[in-house]
């Protein structure tokens, strides 16, 4: 019987290599990783109003928001917002100009601040140089101010102060004190405080109220009425060197002239009256008016 032929060799199977091809193979490439060709990632941009969420701080250079935009804290030359902002912390910069409601949840610092619409500051507002509102301001903190231009409502928990002037028109409310170099102001005030200053110009246009007016010379006129009573500003003290008082209820003056206009009433003075309005009353008689019918 003939012999069985050899089984074939399996395709897989292949020849041993000899010792001289071994030497001149070339070694075989590393193991791939998977991350070899992913390049770095970015730093983030600092450009401001260029994402919805919380921005990081901005530092050094202009922030410039022309959309409504929200940062974490602003620390920059010149922060420009058109549209409104909202800030979650403290905002540091030489110019600031705003349009629009912004917010901000803590401290306002710079040199020059121009905002024009509602601002509400729950920290101080603090203004190396000039400062100009126009529109609605609350202010949580204390306002230091160069001097203050307002066209509008300025609301402060912690009072004001003006190294220079304050103006304007408007309306003034604060329990603390108002401090400035000069206050030439129409509107109505409330000062729970006292306003001092070397000069005082006001000019009434709705109920008013001051704790103690201190100055040089105190001016105080009202808009008055054709009908019903005329907006009057009740003061506890006033004292002054010079006092032209109309529509003014004030317990004691103090000055070395006063001048009692229409609608003055004085409870006490120290001082000389150098001229009173028939319409004014001074002493005792003001705090109860005679009974309507018995004078006209």
């Amino acid at each position: 019987m003939p012999d069985d032929p050899p089984a074939p060799e399996p395709r897989s199977a292949r020849p041993a290599a000899t010792p001289a091809q071994t030497a001149a193979a070339p070694p075989p490439p590393p193991a791939s990783t998977g991350v070899a060709s992913i390049p770095p990632a970015k730093a983030p941009s600092a450009t401001a109003g260029s994402e919805p969420t919380p921005q990081p701080a901005q530092t050094l250079g202009d922030v410039l928001d022309r959309t409504p935009a929200r940062h974490d804290q602003i620390s920059a030359r010149v922060w420009e917002a058109r549209a409104g902002a909202k800030v979650v912390g403290n905002v540091a910069a030489r110019s600031v100009q705003l349009k629009g409601p912004t917010g901000i949840r803590g401290q306002l610092t710079a040199d020059r601040v121009d905002a024009v619409g509602s601002l509400d500051i729950v920290g101080g507002l603090t203004v190396r140089g000039d400062c100009s509102l126009t529109g609605d301001a609350r202010v949580g903190g204390v306002v230091s101010v160069g001097s203050l231009a307002l066209q509008g409502t300025l609301s402060a928990s912690q009072g004001v102060t003006a190294a220079g002037a304050l103006s304007g028109k408007g309306r003034i409310l604060t329990p603390k004190d108002l401090r400035a170099t000069t206050v030439q102001f129409e509107g109505s005030v409330d000062v729970g405080g006292t306003l001092k200053a070397g000069d005082v110009d006001l000019t009434v246009t709705a109920e008013s109220r001051v704790g103690t007016i201190l100055a040089q010379t105190v001016r105080v006129s009202s808009h008055h009425r054709a009908l019903g009573k005329s907006p009057e500003l009740t003061a506890l003290r006033i004292e002054a060197s010079d006092v032209v008082l109309e529509a003014v209820r004030c317990e004691y003056v103090r000055a070395e002239r006063i001048s009692l206009g229409r609608d003055a009433h004085v409870a006490r003075w120290d001082g000389a009256i150098v001229r009173r309005d028939a319409r004014s009353r001074a002493g005792p008689e003001s705090n109860s008016p005679p009974p309507y019918g018995l004078t006209r």
